[in-house]
């Protein structure tokens, strides 16, 4: 026995007749048309991206917003498009990433201009999808693949949803230049009245 193999030895009509089994492949040897296993390299894709809005961003409803992204220094190959969804954060939402933003976004340049409608006040997050590969809540059969240096989806920080503007209302101006202008007239007319005043006087 070698190797991991076996020898049998039946007798048929007198002739002994050997028959050797391999019952393993010693290290370092193939089978004919099958790659070893050293030689196989793993997968990498890109580990994550990062994006705008983020935690200080105030994104307020029916106002265009500037969302932007950009990919760490593991994605070697980026996607082609980018699908973007916004999922709110709160006590007893489920996280299902189902509302979607943007569709098939070009990746170049990295940004596009966002209006938010129909949000209510709450605290956020992007998801970035690239090339539609999604991985959130995907059956294992139906998991996408990823090559070498290619990004996964990922999101971005916990940012502020408003949908209020703030006090925009217009009120007048008690200091303004017209009011100064309106005033100097009748100041200058009380100051002329009592220099005549004394000067009369003094003359007296």
């Amino acid at each position: 026995m070698t190797n991991g193999s076996s020898q049998s030895i039946t007798t048929i009509d007198k002739v002994p007749i050997v028959t050797t089994t391999s019952s393993s492949i010693a290290p370092n040897q193939t089978q004919e048309g099958q790659p070893e296993d050293d030689n196989i390299v793993p997968c990498t894709p890109g580990i994550t991206g990062y994006g705008l809005p983020n935690i200080t961003s105030k994104v307020v409803v029916g106002t265009p917003v500037n969302v932007s992204w950009d990919y760490t220094v593991t994605v070697t190959n980026p996607p082609s498009y980018i699908d973007v969804y916004i999922q709110m954060f709160a006590p007893g939402i489920v996280e299902k990433w189902s509302i979607q933003v943007a569709k098939k976004i070009p990746s170049e340049p990295r940004w596009f201009m966002w209006t938010p409608e129909g949000l209510v006040d709450g605290k956020y997050k992007l998801r970035f999808v690239p090339d539609g590969k999604e991985i959130f809540n995907i059956p294992a059969n139906k998991f996408p693949c990823f090559s070498n240096g290619e990004s996964q989806p990922f999101v971005t920080a916990l940012f502020s949803v408003s949908n209020s503007k703030g006090d925009l209302g217009v009120y007048p101006d008690p200091f303004s230049p017209n009011a100064s202008t309106r005033l100097a007239p009748s100041h200058f007319t009380s100051v002329y009245v009592v220099c005549l005043f004394l000067v009369t006087f003094w003359i007296l």
